[in-house]
């Protein structure tokens, strides 16, 4: 039976007959097993054990046996016994490694009973034994990626950059020993790694890895620490993106988008169009072309292109007509706050001189398209080798109404004047 006191576990006797008989002769029975020793030290899972013969303590009961006057162990006749005990009788074990509370040690003697009958009046006794382990400390798993208070994600999507920002007191765990913190925050954030630190967008993920992590293990087996996840992401957010997709601009973006165009285009028909002569009917809505250039492109993150469809006529043109007006606006982006940034003054209007209508020697010439198969061929399919494009418009949409009534007298006025013409 083995009785175990912390760390140390004790052999009782195993005979019957005391610590030792007398045999016959005068030969001197010695149990073995009352002189074996197991030692164990370390962390549950990562503990060792010593197993080792008392070779002293046998000695010092039984030294007449052994010849010796007595149990002084600094005497030479006394070291050199021991050293032949040592020869004679050894143990063999499995391995005192990586041990674990209620693993069991196997114990083997291998004994020279010749060699110890021939030179000693002892006769030994011993008996192979299992022990099991207990008492352990508890190992420590602690999170390896608490020395990380955050990755800080900054730029515009898709370029963001990522940076790792360190904890000045990493909490690794609940209860830990000033060593093993001492421990924990000179070594294990110097295994860090991760792939990139840029070309980031919302919801792409950055990934921080322990480096060798079996070898981190390793090195901090003999603190009682341990860790069970090698790996941590941290998902990007808050970046200002630039918008790829048109149902990402916001109705009211969009909406400041089309006044301006709205703005520019009055301004235009104010300054260049003669009041007696042109004359403008509305100016519809029909959608949007979206422009996001392919990989490898580089200039404008996205190009967004307005539509409207113009209804005017003239003194000229036998009745009114249609043409289109465009305008590109470029890189909008969504910010953190959810709210859209496009710069307003940065338009450009797409735009070619075309003939409709003559009166005598006079011609009328419009910013714009005739056709809107032109329109697109301008915009979209001159740009598809590095662009890819999204289109809204549609041109069934219904006129959003006639001009002004300041318009329509104009316009009933300018015709009576060219009838008396």
């Amino acid at each position: 039976m083995a009785k175990i006191k912390g760390n140390k576990i004790v052999l009782a006797a195993a005979t019957l007959l005391g610590t030792f008989l007398l045999a016959g002769c005068g030969t001197e029975t010695i149990n073995l097993n009352d002189y074996l020793e197991v030692e164990t030290e370390g962390f549950d899972g990562y503990g060792t054990a010593e197993v080792t013969v008392d070779y002293n303590k046998l000695l010092g009961d039984h030294y007449e046996a052994f010849g010796l006057d007595d149990d002084d162990e600094e005497d030479k006749d006394f070291i050199k016994v021991k050293e032949k005990l040592g020869e004679y009788v050894t143990l063999k074990t499995d391995d005192l490694t990586g041990l674990k509370n209620g693993d069991e040690i196997e114990i083997e003697w291998k004994v020279k009973d010749d060699k110890v009958k021939d030179k000693y009046k002892v006769k030994f006794v011993y008996e192979d034994t299992t022990e099991t382990i207990e008492d352990l400390d508890d190992v420590v798993v602690f999170d390896p990626f608490a020395a990380v208070q955050e990755v800080s994600f900054s730029g515009t999507a898709p370029d963001g950059s990522a940076s790792v920002v360190y904890a000045d007191d990493p909490q690794w765990a609940d209860k830990l020993t000033d060593e093993q913190e001492n421990v924990l925050n000179d070594n294990v954030r110097y295994y860090y790694s991760w792939e990139k630190t840029s070309g980031f967008s919302n919801g792409d993920i950055f990934t921080i890895t322990i480096n060798n992590p079996d070898d981190l293990k390793k090195y901090l087996e003999p603190y009682g620490l341990t860790f069970e996840n090698e790996s941590k992401d941290y998902t990007c957010e808050g970046l200002a993106s630039y918008i790829d997709t048109l149902s990402d601009i916001p109705d009211d973006t969009l909406e400041k988008m089309k006044q301006e165009v709205r703005d520019d285009f009055a301004a235009y028909v104010a300054d260049r169009w003669d009041p007696k002569k042109e004359f403008f009917n509305s100016m519809t809505y029909i959608g949007e072309y979206m422009l996001t250039p392919k990989e490898g492109t580089y200039g404008d993150k996205n190009q967004v292109y307005l539509v409207f469809r113009i209804n005017a006529e003239n003194t000229g043109s036998n009745g009114a007509f249609n043409f289109y007006y465009c305008v590109r606006f470029r890189n909008l982006m969504l910010l953190d706050d959810g709210t859209c940034s496009v710069d307003l003054s940065d338009s450009y209007a797409i735009t070619q001189y075309f003939e409709k209508g003559k009166n005598g020697w006079g011609h009328f010439y419009y910013y714009g398209y005739e056709d809107l198969d032109s329109l697109f061929n301008k915009v979209v399919t001159s740009n598809i080798n590095n662009y890819v494009y999204e289109s809204t418009v549609d041109d069934n949409v219904p006129n959003e109404g006639a001009a002004s009534a300041s318009t329509d007298e104009s316009t009933e006025e300018t015709t009576e004047e060219a009838a008396e013409e």
